[in-house]
C-alpha cells in the first residue's frame, strides 16, 4: 500500500470501527508522516491525514513528548498549508475546525515555540517565563476564537458542530478589545505557521 493510500485505509476504518487495524495504521502513518505531509495534493485527504495525526496525539501514541510537539507542530503546518490554498469554503471551514480542536486539545505543545518567537531578545527569569506561558495560553485562546470567527463568516452563521460548541463554551473569552485581539490572533497565526515552515524537523 501506498503511503498516501494510507488516508483512503483510515477513513475505511474508521467508519467500519476497527480500532485495532486503525491504531496499526496509525503507527505506520505516524512513523511515515513527513513523507505523507508532502507528497499529499489533495486538500480533502489533507484535511483527513491531521485528522489522523490529532488521532495520535490523543491515543499517546508518540514516545515521548518531543514527538508529540512536533506532531503538533506538523499538523499545524499541515493546516496553515491548507488554508494558504485556493480552496472551496467546505474544505476551509474543516481545516479551522481541526485547528481549533487541534490548539484546545494539544496547545500547549506550541507555547514554547510562540515564546521563541516573540520573545527571544533577551534571557528571562523563571518568574517571568512563567509569565510568558500565561499570556501565550491567552494568545492559544484568541487564536482558536478568530478560528471561530472565520468559520462563522464563510458558514454566514449556519454552521453547527457539537464539539466545536463545547469548545467556545469552554473558552468562556470576555475582553473589551475584541477585535483587536482577534487581528493579534491571525498576525500569531501567521507568524506560527511561517516558523514552523521553515524549521519543520
Amino acid at each position: 500500500m501506498k503511503e498516501i493510500d494510507y488516508i483512503e485505509r483510515y477513513l475505511y476504518l474508521k467508519k467500519e470501527g476497527k480500532q485495532s487495524e486503525i491504531n496499526s495504521l496509525l503507527r505506520k502513518i505516524l512513523d511515515k508522516r513527513n513523507l505523507i505531509g508532502t507528497t499529499i495534493t489533495d486538500p480533502r485527504k489533507a484535511n483527513t491525514f491531521v485528522l489522523t495525526l490529532i488521532h495520535i496525539l490523543q491515543i499517546d501514541m508518540c514516545k515521548d513528548e518531543d514527538e508529540d510537539i512536533q506532531v503538533c507542530k506538523f499538523a499545524y503546518y499541515i493546516l496553515g498549508k491548507i488554508l494558504n490554498s485556493d480552496i472551496d469554503i467546505e474544505i476551509k471551514i474543516e481545516a479551522f475546525r481541526l485547528r481549533i480542536i487541534l490548539l484546545s486539545s494539544f496547545g500547549d505543545y506550541l507555547i514554547n515555540t510562540i515564546i521563541s518567537i516573540f520573545f527571544s531578545d533577551k534571557k528571562y527569569t523563571s518568574e517571568e517565563f512563567m509569565k510568558q506561558r500565561i499570556l501565550c495560553e491567552e494568545y492559544i485562546k484568541r487564536m482558536q476564537l478568530s478560528d471561530f470567527f472565520n468559520i462563522d463568516d464563510l458558514s454566514e452563521g449556519k454552521y453547527n458542530d457539537l464539539l466545536l460548541i463545547d469548545i467556545y463554551n469552554s473558552l468562556d473569552y470576555q475582553s473589551e478589545n475584541k477585535v483587536e485581539e482577534l487581528k493579534e490572533a491571525d498576525f500569531i497565526h501567521n507568524i506560527l505557521y511561517k516558523y514552523i515552515s521553515k524549521n519543520l524537523k
